[in-house]
């Protein structure tokens, strides 16, 4: 098993240095860990989300008034650069940061509110080498660990960010170890971590709690930017379970990534270890009591229980805002700019039932300027609707939210069927009954709603060619090509020329490996043209005026279209669409 070692190790020690369990005074224990996770820019208040990240600090600085900051900590678990328009100006606009003593926006605010420790997530990455390496470099200054101990240095072997902190908290001393998906080679192109590769979570923990444990820690915990996940060691991905049954020494897992709300416990042989995400978009904070009982120097009582806070119910704090409101209004500035003016509502829901102004717009430029034969697109935004009139730079954020490029790839036409044949299998049921779902939904009674049972922004459909797609066929035969949407011929045997992101494009979804037979790691032999951002496409488009009238194309439907219908007006108002 790897061992890692030589990076950066990030000792803080609040009060007296500890060498042995002597030095401690009996009695019990107080801690509280606050975690704030994929915040995805959501910073301040004014109307890009329910919460931002002051009501969660807020709460966190009330409980540090209340029972002294020496018994708070707090830490980050990854995916704050990316996902607001706030984020988007002070990433590539103002780029003062960049400077000599500059700072940047993210280190600014988890230094003025005294995190413990910050992890790095995959659209952390997906900012690029320019943003995040100087967010390291300014975390570094502060003194505040940023951790990813399974990102290792291709060149020395080493970590390449911090792989763990100890920290002392009421005479607690807490080992907090750090990690990050590696799936990430699967979302975005290698020149967004270059020098980097990524070990698999549960191998890194494994090893790092070993090496942990030789510093005499009372409590340790493993913090990953990874999802709760299924618990086998496949799912990479998403790692917290697998973790927390698997990794003997472990007290505590948090765990973020996928966007879900957990609470929960994981017997892992030994004793049940709490497992705790809290949520996406600063939504929701999480809170993990400690209790602790020493006697005769010993440790003889462990308590550990987890919760969740729903941030719309937490004040928002005054200091904070007062702090950065000359930093939230130059990016509220930016995002009310006006770019254009349409004379069509957008509606992204639209999209999961056909052709749609929404989908078409974006298919409309990935198309003119890839200069492809076909687009494959998805929306990603799930519930995104305005009506017609002026479009602000704001709304950008909405009509496409991810740091995607565009590539262009060369497949055939039975590689382009079986694409879609996926994508469709995901996205839609096999209707066989009058009260089946069309859509591939069903009822999550945790969050009281119906639910897709697979991400939305893997639900591609295809522009350039007309076809169809049966409700009441199965996997493989669904579709039906009947030719390009200009009158050209479409053969299985040719190759064309596929227009779509570099999500996808890098192995996304699976979506390509499925078509082509061809893994992931192997994906770049098919592209033929790399092109620029997306989102920064669209707002060219549209601020020249390109946008300005609809594209109304229907280029595909579900058939039996009256069957199809029925079933869609049912789900749709299900979806609360």
């Amino acid at each position: 098993m790897k061992k890692f070692t030589g990076s950066i190790i990030f000792v803080a020690i609040l009060s007296f240095v500890f060498s042995s369990c002597s030095v401690r005074r009996d009695g019990s224990y107080h801690i509280e860990l606050y975690t704030t996770n994929d915040v995805h820019g959501n910073f301040f208040n004014y109307g890009e989300g329910a919460s931002s990240l002051s009501n969660l600090l807020g709460y966190v600085n009330s409980r540090r008034d209340s029972i002294g900051a020496g018994n708070v900590a707090l830490v980050d678990l990854g995916d704050a650069l990316q996902g607001t328009n706030t984020i988007y100006y002070y990433n590539f606009v103002d780029t003062s940061f960049l400077k000599k003593g500059g700072e940047h926006v993210w280190p600014a605010i988890l230094s003025y509110e005294k995190y413990d420790a910050a992890l790095v997530g995959n659209h952390d990455l997906e900012a690029t080498p320019k943003v995040y390496e100087n967010v390291y470099k300014n975390l570094r200054e502060a003194g505040i660990p940023y951790l990813a101990a399974n990102a290792v240095n291709t060149g020395n072997g080493k970590a390449h960010f911090g792989e763990y902190c100890i920290f002392s908290k009421n005479n607690i001393k807490i080992a907090l170890i750090g990690l990050t998906t590696p799936n990430v080679t699967d979302w975005i192109p290698q020149s967004s971590y270059p020098g980097m590769r990524f070990e698999p979570v549960a191998m890194c923990a494994d090893s790092l709690v070993g090496e942990v444990k030789k510093r005499r820690p009372d409590i340790i915990v493993v913090a990953m930017h990874s999802g709760f996940g299924t618990g086998e060691l496949s799912d990479g991905e998403n790692a917290a379970k697998y973790v927390a049954e698997h990794v003997k020494g472990i007290d505590l897992v948090l765990c973020a990534h996928d966007h879900r709300k957990i609470n929960t416990k994981c017997w892992n042989g030994n004793d049940s270890v709490p497992v705790m995400e809290s949520g996406a978009h600063a939504a929701y904070l999480g809170r993990v009591n400690i209790d602790l009982d020493f006697a005769r120097g010993k440790l003889v009582n462990k308590r550990i229980s987890a919760s969740v806070l729903n941030g719309s119910d937490l004040t928002p704090d005054d200091n904070y805002d007062r702090k950065f409101k000359m930093t939230a209004q130059a990016a509220e500035s930016f995002a009310n700019r006006k770019i254009a003016e349409i004379d069509y509502p957008l509606n992204s829901a639209d999209s999961f039932f056909g052709p749609s102004y929404f989908i078409n717009m974006i298919n409309y430029v990935l198309k003119s300027e890839s200069g492809a034969d076909i687009v494959f697109s998805a929306p990603l935004s799930m519930k995104y609707k305005r009506a017609a009139g002026i479009v602000r730079y704001r709304d950008l954020q909405n009509i496409y939210p991810y740091e995607n490029n565009l590539k262009v790839v060369r497949l055939t036409g039975n590689e382009i069927k079986r694409y879609l044949e996926h994508s469709y299998d995901m996205w839609i049921k096999t209707v066989k009954a009058k009260d089946d779902h069309l859509l591939n939904i069903y009822y999550d009674t945790a969050a009281r709603r119906y639910v897709f049972k697979y991400y939305s922004f893997n639900f591609d459909s295809a522009y350039g060619i007309d076809y169809t797609v049966d409700i009441n066929k199965t996997t493989g035969d669904r579709i039906r090509i009947s030719g390009f949407s200009n009158g050209g011929k479409f053969s299985m045997d040719s190759s064309y020329n596929v227009a779509l992101t570099s999500y996808r494009a890098n192995g996304g979804g699976n979506m390509l490996s499925y078509a082509t037979g061809i893994d992931n790691s192997e994906l770049d032999t098919i592209i033929v043209k790399s092109m620029g951002n997306i989102r920064e496409m669209i707002y060219e488009y549209l601020s020249e005026g390109k946008l300005d009238k609809p594209i109304n194309e229907k280029n595909w439907e579900f058939i039996p279209s009256h069957e199809a219908a029925m079933h869609m007006k049912r789900d749709r108002a299900l979806m609360h669409m």
